[in-house]
C-alpha cells in the first residue's frame, strides 16, 4: 500500500538518513516481498506524482519559453534596426551589400538557434523517467 511520495531531500531529512544508521538484516522472504511490491511503487510514482509534477513545470517552462522567445524577438528587431543605421549612410556598392547581408545572416543565425535551443530546453513531453533509489517497508 502506497502512503505517499516525498522529495529525497524531505526523505533523508524525515527519516534522519543523514544521521548514523545500522544496518539491518534482510531476509529473502523480505525481498521478494520488496519485488513484488516494487512495480505498484513505481506505478503510482509515474501516474500520480511525476506526471502531476512534470506537467506543473512544462506549464512553468512554457511560462518562461514565451517570455524568452519575445526577448528573443525584440533583440533581434533591435539588431536589424541598428544594422540598417549602420549600413545608412555608406555606399551601394557590392562590398557594403555582402558585409551586411552577411551580418543579417548572423543575426538570423543567432535568433534561429537561441530559438530552437529554448524550444529544446523546455520540451517536456517525454515520460517522466523513474529511477529507484532505495525502498522501505514497516510491517
Amino acid at each position: 500500500r502506497i502512503i505517499e511520495c516525498l522529495s529525497v531531500v524531505d526523505f533523508v531529512h524525515r527519516f534522519e538518513l543523514n544521521q548514523t544508521l545500522y544496518t539491518e538484516n534482510i531476509t529473502p522472504d523480505e525481498l521478494k516481498k520488496l519485488a513484488a511490491h516494487l512495480p505498484e511503487v513505481v506505478s503510482y510514482a509515474r501516474v500520480n506524482h511525476m506526471k502531476t509534477m512534470q506537467e506543473d513545470l512544462q506549464n512553468l517552462m512554457l511560462d518562461k519559453g514565451v517570455k524568452y522567445e519575445a526577448h528573443l524577438n525584440d533583440w533581434k528587431s533591435a539588431s536589424l534596426e541598428q544594422l540598417e543605421l549602420d549600413f545608412k549612410d555608406r555606399s551601394v556598392s557590392h562590398f557594403w551589400r555582402a558585409q551586411k547581408e552577411k551580418q543579417r545572416k548572423e543575426i538570423q543565425t543567432i535568433a534561429d538557434s537561441s530559438s530552437q535551443y529554448m524550444k529544446d530546453l523546455t520540451s517536456l513531453d517525454q515520460e517522466a523517467y523513474i529511477k529507484v533509489m532505495a525502498v522501505f517497508f514497516n510491517e
